[in-house]
């Protein structure tokens, strides 16, 4: 009979790994019947163009310049209706030069801002938000090429009611190099659909400073070290503080840009880990959003979800391992049942990237509570080997 009563008693480790499984599960689809019971965005104006500054922070970067700026050139965006700041943060290696080289080049779109000292990319991004002669601020990173229509649809999106902040999604040109880009395709197909859910229910926290439209008043509000830590990034906090101020931040999937994924594993843990304090700091800077109506479904589903998913989960998911360990000193089974449940997603092709990025991410997010903890402070934004080609 001991063997039946051990049957019986569920083990606190399933408990908890199936609360954390289940609340996933359970988000995705209330997200998801909230989007299809939302009417149809209205038509973005497709002659949209007005004139606009893109910021574009650098440090040592000079591999990369030239490739950027031409590709600026072969958007469809109609001549003279954009700048491009370049804001420098003491570079080492001869990109300023190469900038003014360039735009002596009969390419007068491009400004160039120097900063006296290498001060990270919120002080680069605020900067440049100031220098902006437009209403209109589009940031871009040196690695993230646009495709050509992609400038034109991203600031279409502010013709929608409501919307203040757009961004736009990510297409590796490597998704299938290696181990670390294959983990990193799988990571962002499940993000974006939840990204896209959730900007049509009401607004996404989610944004991409690789393509990035906000109205300049949003960004103002983002003074590094006043209304930004320095535990949050930029991109994460306009999100946050458009809704604040009563405007929506979406998720366009047809305004694309194009970059390399780390292809080392170190790599890609450097920008995970990045990735992850930056997300799980922006939830806490702007926690008094949570479970306040005044936000709408955004401040009454979505933030208090990204607050369990980015800094409680992981933990339960860890304590939640310990467990189930010690549990199976005396009852292995369940054990056993995990673990070829692990297999059975590993074995087959469609679930076994997912799967595991899910459980690296945990990890990740585990690390980047840590660092919130320490106060640890992640404005300098060091550009991984692997990504720049």
């Amino acid at each position: 009979m001991r063997g039946v009563d051990n049957w019986l008693i569920i083990p606190v480790g399933i408990t908890l790994i199936v609360i954390v499984i289940g609340y996933y599960c359970i988000y995705s689809l209330i997200i998801r019947i909230l989007a299809n019971r939302k009417m149809p965005h209205q038509p973005m104006a497709s002659r949209f163009t007005p004139f606009l500054s893109i910021v574009i922070p650098t440090y040592n970067e000079s591999k990369m310049i030239e490739k950027r700026i031409r590709n600026f050139d072969s958007l469809d965006y109609p001549s003279g209706q954009f700048e491009v700041i370049f804001v420098d943060g003491a570079s080492t290696d001869g990109t300023p030069e190469l900038v003014e080289r360039l735009r002596a080049d009969h390419r007068s779109f491009i400004r160039l801002v120097r900063q006296s000292a290498r001060q990270g990319y919120n002080s680069a991004i605020y900067e440049g938000v100031c220098q902006a002669r437009s209403d209109i601020i589009v940031t871009a990173e040196v690695g993230a090429l646009f495709e050509e229509k992609a400038l034109r649809s991203i600031v279409g999106q502010l013709t929608r009611p409501g919307v203040g902040v757009a961004t736009g999604k990510s297409v590796l040109y490597n998704p299938d190099e290696s181990f670390a880009s294959r983990l990193e395709a799988a990571y962002r197909r499940t993000h974006d659909m939840l990204r896209y859910a959730e900007s049509r229910v009401d607004s996404t926290p989610d944004m991409k400073g690789e393509l990035l439209c906000f109205r300049k008043e949003i960004g103002l509000k983002l003074r590094p070290g006043e209304g930004l830590p320095d535990t949050v990034a930029f991109d994460m906090a306009v999100s946050y503080m458009a809704r604040r101020m009563g405007w929506r931040a979406i998720f366009d999937p047809e305004s694309i840009f194009h970059e390399y994924a780390p292809t080392v594993m170190r790599d890609r843990l450097i920008v995970q880990i990045r990735r992850g304090t930056t997300f799980a700091g922006a939830v806490l800077a702007f926690r008094s959003m949570i479970f306040n109506p005044d936000f709408g479904y955004f401040g009454l589903l979505i933030a208090p979800s990204r607050l369990l998913m980015l800094l409680i989960f992981p933990w339960v998911l860890l304590i939640a391992s310990v467990i189930l360990t010690i549990e199976s000193l005396w009852n292995p089974w369940p054990a056993v049942v995990i673990l070829a449940m692990a297999c059975v997603a590993l074995l087959l092709k469609k679930t076994r990237y997912t799967f595991l990025s899910f459980i690296l991410s945990q990890v990740v997010l585990a690390i980047a509570s840590l660092r919130l903890a320490l106060h640890k402070e992640t404005r300098m934004i060091n550009t991984v080997p692997t990504a720049r080609r």
